[in-house]
């Protein structure tokens, strides 16, 4: 399945108003996008950086629940188009360049719209996907669900026990059993890869 961007298929001009029309901003690491609650008045699109969307939790920690590195991915779309306040808030995980593009823009540029309506299609599919890991049985099935699935991302221990909804230690030792049955093995950047 080829993913788009919000931006595919735009003539020249179309994208130089849309350029005119929006805004750059960078966000610093750990610095807040947006805040549950909050009701969105621009569709974020990322530039460059990366970008986790989280939920709060009643005993004021956080679930990673999805995580933006792909130059051009769009977030917030669902809840912009919705016009409902948002119950997830986004941060950057690191130094991020975002496009903050309004919606009353979106609404008059058709191609725009129809790019997000393929962009929540593809979303809708990775959600299931999410799902198809929460799903399995045993941490181990979690994982080795999550490894094939996302090949191109590489998060900390903390993130990805955050993502599969288990504890840091049970990751880890779940990691270092599998490792010493050759299931999976660690390069020499630290990335988790199936064997």
């Amino acid at each position: 399945m080829r993913e788009i961007s919000v931006l595919d298929g735009l003539s020249s001009n179309e994208l130089q108003e849309v350029y005119q029309i929006s805004r750059k901003r960078v966000y610093q690491k750990n610095e807040m996008i947006f805040e549950a609650q909050d009701v969105l008045r621009y569709l974020y699109v990322l530039i460059n950086g990366q970008i986790g969307v989280q939920e709060d939790q009643e005993d004021g920690s956080r679930s990673l629940m999805a995580i933006i590195s792909r130059p051009m991915d769009c977030f917030g779309e669902v809840y912009l188009l919705l016009e409902k306040p948002l119950p997830l808030s986004a941060m950057a995980m690191k130094e991020s360049e975002v496009l903050l593009i309004e919606k009353k823009y979106i609404d008059q540029m058709p191609k725009l719209s129809a790019n997000l309506n393929t962009i929540l299609a593809h979303k809708a599919f990775r959600l299931t996907q999410k799902m198809r890991i929460m799903m399995k049985d045993s941490l181990r099935e979690k994982l080795m669900t999550y490894l094939r699935q996302h090949r191109d991302v590489q998060l900390k221990r903390y993130e990805l026990a955050d993502y599969l909804g288990v504890s840091r230690p049970a990751l880890s030792k779940e990691i270092s059993k599998m490792q010493d049955e050759n299931l999976i093995y660690m390069d020499e950047n630290g990335k988790l890869w199936v064997k």
